[in-house]
């Protein structure tokens, strides 16, 4: 087998981007190469350059285009990474590396800057109050926020005019005059109120910035009685400073007149975090809504958060004005882009997990075959044939146990049943539900003497081949096998964290399966099918197990989740017609979700934690009102043992029914359980299709 050279590797994207022309690391065989997952803020650039996958690109050109953009997503959605695209640091990188830069010419004019508010020592502002007076704590977040992010800016600049080939790409260039020409100018701007009025070089500009920063670090660690005088008298406005700084360096024509200013805000949800604590974290939330609301066109922002850090309802600091999506700013959902559509063709995540799986092999000294269309499904191969499936349940048992049979039943039929299922247990197992279904009782008196049997219509098959084959893992005590590039692609939700988790732990179990052999050869391995799917339930417990680690909610999430899961593999396995394969999710009617908030904003927060995956469901009810669906987090479907594809109707509850669910789950929100028993003397059947909605609690 023939393995990439340099050459090949560079051009190995076709999508753009290509790879670094040599590894990072030495091959070691006994090397994880997924033991670390976050690499967007912990690995250098020229790493990154070797482990981004430039496929995305082309589908979020708009964090690249002038406006403001809020980029949403769940933790490990590859927000970070992205952002880092804006980072001169890794532009340089790639022309070092001879890498062509990911992102189109047309759009590449621009300089990145920023702050990251987790590692910038935003988060020490919920440690110690800089007043005592709270309604001024927010006026020292914003200063230190401008201070923090024009710093960045200079110090990027500087970096930009280092590499020549980058600057005039940008279209940036200047004199050491030219600097301190300009750090003199911008100093004595009124937006600094005096702050950095003593400023009499570029040098000494980028060092009264770092001098602020610093004050505030060493105040909020307790190293610092009191913020000093000139600092409380000079605090600025919030991005004011960076607009004017923008600005005077295409005034003074360091910087041309066509690039742009894209200032990053990442990890905005650490802001979340502090309300948690003394309630300022919404005000700083505001503080950034403000920056967003001001209009400026000098500069665009770009806050990368986790869905549940953005609040559908949000003002700006100092007002009661909102601030509008699509007028203030536009959303992009990174999480809407990776996942599966309706057309599996327009699904962009398997094409992406083909390249990170690719580039961490390579990074870690395996040898890329060249003559291999999809290196994924070289090592996991495909799924089991579902037929193989069902067999591998019953290898040394009576396979009459894949079949129930009613003893009413006529005895030819049941002998016919059992006698299919010693040669194909599925087919068995489907005749069984085919008698059980209305109208279908015919076929025990009028015994098909051959395939194709009733049975055997695609679409009733393909709609139940999941349900079928947990049903006979189930009757055979054995768990359900998760292999396959399909199985890891769809059961990742096309969250690339949850890919590598799964990957990481499908290459532990390798690891300990294969200590006693000699481990030599850089080769990429590959995996049987019971490593694959060992790997896979460790992940997906490991998946449930943190739920409801260091999360707000988290517990009553968790709890939830867990009720959920078990009531959909009961609902499924107790299904022996298969009349309801699709009853791994749950429908239910929009209004009165919306018109019960508490709960409605329960089951959000779910989804923006990514424990549930939710969409709208087109209604087969002849009343054709607008519903809702909910669905587990696909890798949480190991866990459970019920299948991650979502196939027919889901059980379509009303709020009586999906209240009653809370209870049993023990799901409280706030003091009161949903359901107070002073407002409803008696649960209703759980069978009743009745809505009770206006017995319902007023939350």
């Amino acid at each position: 087998m023939n393995n990439m050279d340099e050459n090949t590797l560079n051009q190995s994207d076709n999508k753009g981007g290509g790879m670094a022309e040599k590894p990072k690391k030495s091959f070691s065989p006994n090397n994880n190469p997924f033991r670390q997952l976050y690499v967007g803020e912990s690995v250098g650039p020229e790493d990154f350059v070797r482990l981004f996958s430039p496929i995305l690109v082309k589908y979020s050109l708009a964090l690249f285009q002038s406006g403001n953009l809020v980029i949403k997503g769940f933790t490990g959605a590859g927000k970070s990474m992205l952002l880092n695209l804006l980072e001169p640091t890794i532009r340089i990188a790639y022309n070092r590396l001879n890498v062509p830069f990911p992102i189109p010419q047309e759009f590449s004019k621009f300089i990145g800057a920023g702050i990251n508010l987790q590692t910038s020592g935003v988060g020490r502002f919920g440690n110690r109050p800089i007043d005592m007076d709270y309604a001024t704590a927010p006026f020292y977040f914003g200063d230190y926020l401008n201070f923090y992010v024009v710093a960045d800016i200079l110090l990027n600049l500087q970096d930009i005019l280092k590499c020549s080939e980058v600057s005039s790409q940008i279209g940036i260039q200047a004199t050491q005059e030219q600097l301190d020409k300009f750090a003199v100018e911008l100093s004595k701007d009124d937006c600094w109120f005096g702050g950095i009025s003593e400023v009499t070089n570029f040098q000494s500009l980028c060092k009264a910035l770092q001098q602020r920063i610093v004050i505030y670090k060493t105040y909020l660690n307790f190293n610092l009685d009191e913020i000093p005088a000139k600092v409380k008298s000079t605090k600025t406005i919030i991005g004011e400073p960076i607009s004017i700084t923008a600005n005077l360096l295409k005034k003074v024509r360091i910087v041309n007149n066509d690039v742009q200013f894209f200032i990053k805000i990442d990890q905005f949800e650490e802001l979340a975090w502090l309300g948690a604590k003394n309630g300022l974290g919404s005000k700083y939330q505001e503080m950034i809504h403000t920056l967003l609301g001001s209009r400026n066109s000098s500069v665009s922002y770009r806050i990368g958060t986790r869905r549940f850090a953005w609040l559908e309802e949000k003002t700006m600091f100092g007002t009661t004005a909102p601030l509008e999506k699509k007028r203030n700013y536009l959303e992009f959902h990174l999480d809407n882009e990776m996942r599966r559509k309706e057309n599996s063709r327009s699904w962009i995540f398997p094409d992406l997990a083909e390249d990170i799986f690719r580039r961490r092999l390579f990074c870690n000294g395996f040898q890329i075959p060249t003559n291999t269309k999809s290196l994924l499904k070289r090592v996991l191969g495909p799924n089991t044939n579902p037929k193989d499936a069902a067999a591998g349940y019953f290898p040394n048992q009576n396979r009459k146990r894949a079949v129930e049979v009613e003893e009413w039943w006529p005895k030819k039929w049941k002998d016919f049943l059992f006698q299919l299922a010693e040669n194909d247990p599925l087919s068995a197992r489907f005749g069984e539900a085919w008698a059980r279904q209305k109208g279908k009782e015919v076929v025990m008196n009028n015994i098909p003497d051959s395939p194709p049997y009733p049975w055997d219509k695609i679409y009733w098959k393909k709609e139940r081949v999941e349900q079928a084959l947990m049903q006979l893992a189930s009757r055979s005590n054995q768990q359900l096998n998760w292999c396959g590039r399909d199985d890891v692609l769809a059961l990742s939700g096309g969250n690339i964290l949850t890919y590598l988790s799964i990957f990481q732990h499908i290459w532990d179990v390798w690891l300990r399966d294969s200590r006693h052999l000699e481990r030599k050869s850089n080769k990429v391995p590959v995996f049987d099918g019971i490593v694959q799917s060992v790997g896979i339930i460790e992940a997906s417990t490991d998946w449930y197990h943190e739920l409801a680690i260091d999360e707000r909610g988290g517990k009553n999430r968790k709890k939830l989740i867990s009720h959920l899961g078990v009531q959909f593999f009961k609902t499924l396995i107790e299904d022996k017609p298969m009349s309801n394969p699709g009853h791994n999710g749950f429908s239910i009617d929009l209004e009165q979700i919306e018109n019960n908030p508490k709960l409605a904003s329960f089951l959000r927060e779910c989804v923006d934690y990514g424990d549930l995956y939710d969409g709208p469901h087109t209604s087969k009810l002849k009343d054709k009102r607008k519903r809702w669906k909910y669905y587990l987090n696909p890798v949480l479907s190991p866990y459970f043992k019920i299948p991650y594809s979502h196939t027919k109707e889901p059980i379509y509850v009303t709020i009586t029914r999906l209240v009653e669910w809370f209870e049993e789950a023990n799901v409280f929100l706030g003091s009161n359980s949903v359901r107070p028993d002073n407002q409803i003397k008696r649960r209703r059947s759980r069978n009743t299709d009745q809505d009770n909605s206006n017995l319902l609690f007023n939350f």
